[in-house]
């Protein structure tokens, strides 16, 4: 990889911005719903539902919404050809939400204004990854989407720390020109994401330029390719498959929490490293992936991916110390770093000019998928048994190397670079 794009570093750390928003979520949003500033009696407890599962619908809402409209928002950037209009506009949309957390008093509300964002995200993520996609020559492209994807993907390792730093005091004296007003902790926290958001906003609006390709206008199908000319499957369509089937084990063992803690003799507090060690490694390793996938070819790493993932998951059924179990995570995103870059890559590679965003968008989308589903299934195996989401989720990576290995080509108009 050459010298840095400054368009897609200024774009990198936009989504940085906008992703210490989205981080600041992740722990407000369940302390906010349990803290009794939202009412939660709405009669739904007749139908048996608890706490804990409101708070997972609501985490639950913005993935799959997002996930479910990421191939028609990536399409529709396509055809109107103005990248920088969808970006703009979903990030408006997430930070507008989070200004409007504070003044919802119910749980309806806060579903609503997650499926408001998870359209944001929609919105905005596809076509982010269009413009690096365009900015990007073929040799390079690994590892800029690699760069890209490490600095944005930061934000929901400085998120979170922002949240808990706030929510541990308040409430706040904000100080005016005649006195003070008292803030609580949660409108706080939400002013800040909202405000992160406006900066990235701006900085898009300001830094980073509208691609100069020429889009594709055709009204083309919105159907994912599945069949393939020489093999069972289109490529596209497998390294869905594939990225969906690697990241569900991603967050696998976040239901099962006090089973782990539990089992490991461990507090919160080492739970949160545990799950921290996998993102600091994915962005750690983003980039050289990407990079090396430039220089060594895109399948090669995908499969290195999914072969490391499956002994990754798999050796957390049986582990017994908290040490142990921070290095499988570890090794766990390593191994969806080494993957993913060259898999969203790949997916460039594939692309038609002008078609970059929707065709990025089927590996965000399954991704996303992917990340939504994890708990769900964590949490049905591991009442029936400890061990078992992580068995299930070491043959998933396996059924993603067999799909790789059999179903992921490189294509006929690629040289090196696949």
């Amino acid at each position: 990889m050459g010298v840095i794009d400054r368009r897609i570093l200024v774009l990198a750390l936009a989504r940085f911005a906008d992703t210490i928003g989205n981080g600041i979520l992740v722990v407000l949003i369940p302390a906010y719903l349990t803290s009794g500033f939202v009412s939660l009696s709405f009669n739904i407890f007749e139908f048996g539902f608890t706490e804990a599962t409101l708070v997972g619908v609501s985490v639950s809402t913005y993935a799959l919404v997002s996930a479910g409209t990421q191939r028609y928002a990536g399409r529709l950037s396509d055809w109107f050809a103005y990248r920088k209009g969808f970006v703009a506009l979903g990030l408006a949309l997430i930070g507008g939400a989070d200004f409007l957390y504070p003044f919802v008093g119910g749980f309806p509300g806060i579903v609503l204004l997650r499926a408001v964002q998870g359209l944001g995200a929609a919105l905005s993520l596809p076509a982010s990854m269009a413009i690096v996609n365009e900015f990007t020559k073929a040799g390079d492209r690994g590892g800029d989407i690699g760069l890209f994807n490490a600095v944005r993907l930061s934000g929901y390792v400085v998120g979170p720390l922002v949240a808990g730093g706030i929510l541990s005091g308040g409430p706040y004296a904000v100080p005016l020109s005649d006195g003070a007003i008292s803030v609580s902790r949660f409108a706080l926290a939400f002013v800040v994401a909202g405000s992160v958001v406006a900066v990235s906003i701006l900085l898009v609006a300001l830094f980073v330029p509208e691609p100069d390709e020429q889009m594709s206008r055709e009204r083309s199908s919105l159907s994912l390719r599945v069949f393939g000319n020489q093999q069972l499957f289109h490529p596209i369509f497998a390294l869905g498959a594939t990225t969906f089937l690697l990241s569900v084990t991603v967050d696998l063992f976040v239901p099962i929490q006090r089973l782990v803690n539990q089992r490991l003799g461990q507090s919160q507090a080492m739970f949160s490293a545990e799950y921290a060690a996998l993102m600091i490694a994915v962005i750690v390793l983003l980039i050289p992936a990407g990079k090396a996938s430039d220089r060594f070819g895109r399948r090669v790493f995908i499969l290195a991916g999914a072969a490391a993932l499956t002994p990754a998951v798999f050796v957390q059924a049986y582990i017994t110390s908290p040490v142990l179990m921070v290095a499988a995570r570890f090794l766990q995103g390593g191994a969806l770093a080494i993957a993913f870059s060259p898999s969203l890559a790949f997916a460039g590679d594939l692309a038609n000019a002008g078609e970059s965003g929707s065709w990025l968008a089927i590996i965000t989308t399954t991704y996303g998928l992917g990340r939504a589903c994890g708990p769900l299934v964590g949490g049905v195996l591991g009442d029936i048994s400890y061990q078992l989401p992580f068995f299930v989720g070491s043959v998933l990576a396996l059924v993603a190397l067999g799909l790789v290995v059999t179903q992921v080509k490189k294509p006929a108009n690629s040289a090196d670079t696949v």
